[in-house]
């Protein structure tokens, strides 16, 4: 008896199709393909009588029926529960489903890490599971894969055969692979991706710095992209893939799954009836092992910043859609990375501290901070730390991801393992299927693979589906943009100024750009930052003072006091910008103290010279 699927959440959306080529598949019907909304394949049949078959558009795909067959209903007919339906299926309804490239053979997307499954709680992967899955309900086409070294095909294969065929009704796991099992190729990408047509799509989980000339490669094919976060690693590569994406027509998804996370969606729409944002902090971190399972790109082709503090950053961003970042400054600790193998100035937490300006009130600023570490205790009981709190004007938002009221203890672990199923749940369904369709990390793809194919049909367009706040590439500039000014933060160790202009961002300054990552293009900063003033005397800021070298974790800027009534080049770096004094009452008198403390350290013997902390 073939299942019935009901886990598409709207009957609106694209029907199920079998696909043809996966004869190993078993074929599933779809609420979507009766137009009632509702399972019924397996209801209203009396004992012992045969039940005519239920036309599904794989009858047409197949050729088993064709058009002419079925008589529509009229569409002003009513149904008797008040649905009105029509079976005739349109041309662009009927269209194939999108056939889909795996970019990258690793954690997440098979489970399998070289010596076997993963022992992160992804042990059989995300990514192929589920499109694996998803093929199987009809909603993907053909399915390739294709990584660096082909070397790894025949124990990916095995890993996968025992791991998800064996454990749910034989679900075909089989894929078209690039290179040769005999070959390594890091260029195999380009010809995995000329063999896909115009409409298909490709999945990217590869090192951060591959994303951007991959995704390249494909938009210019006219293949949409689903990347993983970050989406790039810088700011300008960002705009111009959403550039060149539009010219091409095709849709580009950032994989940010935290977005339809029950609790963190609810909490999105609860912060838009707390007043004004205020105050954001988050933690997100992972074990000390994922470092072993990272070690080939951990410090060296990306960092912590970009591969956890990406999850609340977005988080926020889409939380907040009347704000704008405009100041980011970075921190990280080092030390227990490098112990552990990494190259030298690996960082093993970064911070993130970002200043916010509401678009139409430039008076209001909030704060956000955000932590990511990949040197959490190895027994901490969960894979991810992960929680976030936020204050508005009217109230205050506290969520905790980790402990979720679902713990296990056995004679395997030491102490409670708290888990996440809503995740991605791996238990079978009561059919022996795989059951995890409603885990936000399933549905984050479900989301990708419905809009390609509705783009596809014609149902759809970019403008709407930027519109219903998806995570898409303009959707999450400047997520992009946060990230990006992290990295020089820390590398330049300055905080780093964001300016806006009509959606695209820019790295800059206060005044001009002060980056070689900037590009040269003029734009308005997102808030206009005028010098500070000490009871009406505007502070020139002077050319800063070289640095002088040092073995030390910090930079010693020397500096001397030039007069009691004129500030000092150490005081112009003491006195924090503000986006406007009359705003903020107090701002004279702490400036004044400031004068006050300093004139007391110059009659000192010792000079005490500025310091500003290093990343």
């Amino acid at each position: 008896m073939p299942p019935v699927d009901s886990t598409t959440s709207h009957p609106a959306e694209i029907s199920n199709r079998h696909n043809p080529s996966s004869s190993s598949s078993p074929r599933s019907y779809s609420p979507e393909s009766t137009g009632l909304g509702s399972p019924f394949s397996l209801i209203g049949t009396p004992r012992g009588q045969t039940r005519a078959p239920i036309t599904t558009p794989s009858d047409f795909s197949s050729g088993t029926l064709s058009s002419e067959e079925i008589s529509p209903i009229d569409v002003e007919s009513k149904h008797k529960l008040g649905s009105e339906v029509t079976l005739k299926q349109s041309t662009s309804e009927m269209a194939s489903p999108v056939n889909v490239l795996m970019v990258g053979t690793g954690e997440y997307t098979t489970g399998f890490v070289g010596t076997g499954a993963s022992t992160s709680d992804k042990k059989v992967g995300v990514v192929g599971l589920t499109l694996f899955d998803l093929r199987r309900r009809g909603k993907v086409g053909e399915l390739s894969m294709v990584g660096v070294n082909g070397k790894k095909y025949p124990a990916i294969r095995e890993h996968l055969d025992k791991n998800i065929s064996k454990v749910y009704n034989d679900l075909d796991v089989s894929f078209k692979s690039f290179p040769a099992d005999d070959a390594v190729d890091a260029d195999s990408y380009k010809a995995a991706i000329d063999q896909l047509k115009p409409g298909d799509a490709i999945t990217i989980f590869t090192p951060d710095t591959t994303h951007y000339p991959i995704a390249l490669y494909a938009i210019q094919r006219k293949i949409h992209v689903l990347l993983t976060k970050p989406a790039t690693k810088t700011i300008e590569e960002h705009q111009h893939l959403i550039r060149e994406s539009r010219k091409y027509g095709v849709f580009v998804f950032v994989e940010h799954h935290k977005r339809f996370d029950p609790a963190y969606s609810d909490a999105r729409a609860k912060a838009q009836k707390l007043g004004d944002f205020n105050y954001f902090y988050s933690y997100m971190s992972q074990p000390k092992s994922q470092l072993e399972t990272f070690k080939a790109w951990a410090g060296k082709d990306s960092d912590i910043s970009y591969y956890l503090n990406s999850h609340h950053v977005d988080i926020n961003e889409s939380m907040v859609p009347g704000w704008k970042p405009y100041k980011v400054t970075a921190s990280g600790s080092r030390g227990c990375a490098t112990d552990l193998g990494c190259v030298p100035g690996t960082e093993d937490t970064i911070t993130l501290m970002v200043d916010w300006v509401k678009k139409d009130d430039p008076t209001k600023v909030a704060t956000g901070v955000y932590t990511s570490s990949w040197t959490a205790p190895q027994k901490a009981g969960v894979h991810s730390n992960q929680y976030f709190h936020y204050l508005g004007s009217k109230g205050e938002i506290r969520i905790n991801q980790a402990k979720r009221g679902y713990d296990v203890a056995d004679d395997e672990t030491t102490g409670l393992m708290w888990y996440n199923p809503f995740y991605m749940r791996y238990a079978p369904d009561e059919e022996g299927n795989f059951g995890g369709q409603s885990g936000y990390g399933y549905v984050s793809f479900e989301k990708f693979i419905d809009a390609c194919n509705k783009l596809n049909a014609g149902q759809v367009t970019l403008d709407e589906l930027d519109k219903r706040g998806l995570p898409t590439l303009a959707n999450t500039a400047a997520t992009g943009a946060i990230l990006h000014a992290g990295r020089v933060s820390l590398d330049e160790k300055r905080t780093v100024y964001l300016e806006e202009n009509e959606g695209v961002w820019r790295l800059g300054c206060a005044s001009g750009s002060c980056s070689a990552h900037a590009s040269t293009a003029t734009h308005t900063p997102a808030v206009p930052v005028p010098a500070p003033s000490l009871n009406g005397t505007t502070v020139r800021e002077e050319p800063e003072a070289k640095s002088v070298t040092t073995t030390e974790p910090f930079t010693v800027v020397p500096t001397t006091p030039t007069s009691s009534t004129q500030p000092s080049k150490g005081i112009s770096k003491v006195i924090e910008r503000q986006p406007s004094s009359s705003s903020l009452p107090s701002l004279a008198k702490r400036q004044k103290s400031v004068i006050n403390w300093w004139k007391k350290r110059k009659n000192r013997k010792s000079t005490i010279p500025v310091v500003e902390t290093k990343a």
